[in-house]
């Protein structure tokens, strides 16, 4: 799960092949707040290299 805010992370999990599953409203915690979070799915198999993740 990943906060929808958070743009960076998701455009990673897009980027590796995951899926996004659903939309959950007020999944996550962050600094004592509740907050809507992505719900990604990434199966073996499903996973795209991404060349911004390979750290040399």
């Amino acid at each position: 799960m990943i906060a929808i805010a958070n743009l960076a992370s998701r455009r990673v999990a897009d980027k590796v092949g995951a899926q996004l599953e659903c939309l959950a409203r007020n999944r996550l915690h962050l600094n004592g707040n509740s907050v809507d979070a992505a719900v990604y799915s990434l199966i073996p198999g499903e996973v795209r290299a991404a060349s911004c993740l390979i750290q040399a």
